[in-house]
């Protein structure tokens, strides 16, 4: 799969899946840092995932892939301690627009 310019492997398990995303919220515009964003919460069972990931393969390349689309790739520099990961503020707006349109289809779980 291509991300950007570069060529990435995917695994063919997700190491989250859609039912970890507890809720996605509306794109936000940042006017004092001037970029957009979108927060993610994930669930305290993908939190724990993934720093049980971190742990096994810190500074690992990782890629954020739903239906099949390549939507971005982080690095986890260190434990996660807050379920709510910003999206996309290093993207453009119409990316972040499929980002977020994407993520809205898959219909996340409401928070409770």
């Amino acid at each position: 799969m291509l991300i950007g310019n570069s060529r990435v492997c995917i695994s063919k398990k997700p190491i989250l899946g859609i039912n970890e995303i507890v809720y996605v919220s509306d794109i936000v515009h940042d006017q004092v840092e001037k970029v957009s964003y979108i927060n993610v919460l994930i669930s305290s069972q993908g939190l724990e995932t993934l720093n049980k990931v971190f742990e096994a393969l810190p500074k690992a390349q990782f890629v954020f892939v739903l239906e099949n689309n390549g939507l971005g790739s982080f690095i986890i520099t260190e434990k996660i301690t807050t379920p709510i990961m910003r999206v996309g503020a290093d993207v453009d707006l119409n990316s972040l627009q499929l980002i977020h349109a994407l993520l809205k289809k898959a219909q996340p779980r409401k928070p409770n």
